[in-house]
């Protein structure tokens, strides 16, 4: 297994090994970029998220499918 997050970052098969037993449910089978969580939170801070108010915004590689 890997020890910090610079490990798993850098070696493929230690993030399929994560993803498999940590992220099961994860539909694309891959870890979130840094670029792509970025592109949610400059969305957030936009004029066009303005209608988002108190909501949790989700950039989790659809683990959760379904909340109920």
């Amino acid at each position: 297994m890997f020890r910090s997050m610079g490990q798993l970052a850098a070696d493929p098969k230690a993030q399929r090994e994560f993803i498999d037993k940590a992220r099961p449910g994860s539909i694309i089978k891959r870890l979130e970029q840094p670029e792509e969580i970025a592109e949610v939170v400059a969305f957030l801070v936009s004029r066009e998220a303005a209608a988002i108010s108190g909501s949790p915004v989700r950039a989790d590689g659809v683990v959760v499918l379904a909340i109920t």
